[in-house]
């Protein structure tokens, strides 16, 4: 005995298709007057991520790598630098 047709197939792999694209998609929201209001930025300020490493056991236990969370943060810190200071933007610390 059959219990879907070819055509509930197609349709609940669709479904699926449809689920999965959407549960993904965030918006990115721009406000309406960003264009005419961003010449007019004199500055921003950037706060610095918190970057964490762990390593994890079978057991649950997690450590956190101190050393490499250090190393980790300022790659980020250093990158976001970068990115800014390219577009033309004044970093102050």
């Amino acid at each position: 005995m059959k219990l879907l047709s070819n055509v509930g197939v197609k349709y609940l792999v669709v479904l699926a298709l449809l689920l999965n694209i959407t549960g993904c998609a965030t918006p990115y929201k721009m406000h309406p007057e960003f264009k005419e209001r961003h010449k007019n930025i004199a500055s921003a300020a950037l706060m610095a991520p918190e970057v964490d490493a762990y390593v994890l056991t079978f057991q649950g236990d997690k450590k956190r790598l101190d050393d490499l969370s250090a190393k980790m943060e300022g790659v980020t810190i250093g990158a976001i630098e970068k990115i800014f200071s390219e577009k033309g933007y004044i970093i102050k610390k």
